[in-house]
This record gives C-alpha cells, structure tokens and sequence, in this order.
C-alpha cells in the first residue's frame, strides 16, 4: 500500500508484488454487538457498531464458520445481518468484513 492509510494500519493489504497491491481491504474494529445472544435457529437480526466500518462497500457478518451478507445503515453507522442457524448451542465469535476480506464470497467455508 502507498497510502497513508495502509502504512497507519487502517487496511490489511495482504499479499504485495511490487506496485501492485492484492487483497487490501479495510480493518475495522467492533466495539458493540446487540443483541448478544439468540436461537441457534438463527433469523436474529444483528446490529454491529464499530471503528472504520463506513469506508468500504460489499459488508459480511461472520458468526463462527457461517458467513451472511449485510448491509451498513449510512444514517446510524451500524453495520445489520441476520444470524444463521447455528450448528451449536454456546458463544460464537462474530465477525464483519469490509470491501473484501473473507467475505468476498458468502458461501466459502472459512
């Protein structure tokens, strides 16, 4: 990465060849979930709050292995998924993916 942003830490820019830069995407941190807790027959909707997560576009909610698209509430800065269904009872860590980063493709096991 070249810019400023890349050399503070603001993106992940993965693999590098020379000028070219693959797999940059965007660090954002979770600072709140809510609500934190649900069925494991999943259909909770989600609500994300974070640092840096209204600079990128294509938004991915990760709950353990299961990745689901989400959207960003421009107006609130919240990032919104619905959970899946769970494949067990207990925590589940959460995740959300910016411009990239696992969430490229919703249906590839991680």
């Amino acid at each position: 990465c070249t810019s400023s942003d890349c050399t503070s830490g603001a993106y992940d820019c993965g693999n590098q060849t020379g000028d070219v830069t693959l797999g940059c995407s965007i660090k954002a941190a979770i600072t709140h979930v809510s609500p934190r807790s649900g069925p494991t027959a999943g259909g909770t909707f989600v609500q994300i709050r974070g640092h840096k997560i209204d600079n990128g576009t294509g938004y991915f909610c990760k709950f353990g292995v299961q990745t689901v698209p989400a959207t960003l509430n421009t107006s609130s800065l919240l990032v919104q998924c619905e959970t899946p269904p769970l494949l067990k009872n207990g925590s589940v860590e959460v995740e959300i993916s910016i411009s990239g980063g696992y969430g490229d493709d919703p249906d590839r096991d991680a």
